[in-house]
């Protein structure tokens, strides 16, 4: 098969309507509507610092995304990212073990910062769900915010409709964007280990927060 050849020699495989465009805009508003709650619940209940409804919200102070919505193991997307791990592993020729999503919704100028992902991410699966690029001028309304990644020493970006997504090596190769022109942009990064070890991010079970990894 050609995309385990392509993965195999480059570390990354784009994949055209992983999702379907319905799905995916049904998730793209799902996420628009976590990151709204919890700004609405930041507003209403100055508790939601405490550590365990961060957890259980989400938060708009990770480093990666400062001031933008981000949430971990959200029982949503870890489902999705067992569902579809059955297509990812024909298409990779491993054998993959889930470990934990998490969901993203870009806001204007935020750009990813060039880097590599930690153990639990060593196959990652990045998957576009919709975006709003209303403010940008009429002929480029067909532009959509692509990611880069490093192989063999090049450079290489890959655009994404929503649907459509990238599998990679994330701890081998290098990714990254450059700052978003739009209004937003949801992204969902479902991650897996190659070996049968650390199911789950060492949690007793998906859609549990950080809190509950053992170490």
């Amino acid at each position: 098969m050609k995309s385990i050849e392509f993965f195999k020699a480059y570390s990354y495989l784009p994949i055209e309507g992983i999702i379907s465009p319905k799905m995916a805009h049904f998730l793209y508003n799902y996420v628009k509507q976590n990151a709204y709650r919890l700004s609405v619940l930041e507003n209403m209940d100055k508790d939601m610092q405490d550590i365990t409804l961060r957890e259980y919200h989400g938060v708009f102070d990770d480093t990666q995304a400062f001031g933008d919505f981000s949430k971990y193991g959200d029982p949503t997307f870890d489902t999705l990212m067992c569902y579809i791990k059955p297509q990812l592993e024909i298409l990779t020729d491993l054998k993959l073990t889930e470990t934990y999503s998490y969901h993203r919704l870009y806001t204007e100028n935020t750009e990813l910062t060039r880097h590599k992902d930690r153990p639990s991410c060593e196959i990652s699966m990045t998957l576009c769900l919709g975006y709003d690029i209303s403010n940008m001028p009429k002929e480029e309304q067909d532009w959509n915010w692509p990611m880069w990644v490093n192989t063999h020493e090049e450079d290489r970006e890959v655009f994404m409709k929503p649907g459509d997504g990238i599998i990679y090596r994330g701890c081998d190769i290098e990714h990254w964007r450059l700052p978003f022109s739009g209004k937003n942009h949801a992204q969902v990064f479902l991650h897996y280990n190659s070996e049968l070890q650390n199911k789950f991010d060492n949690r007793p079970y998906v859609g549990m927060p950080g809190s509950f990894r053992s170490k």
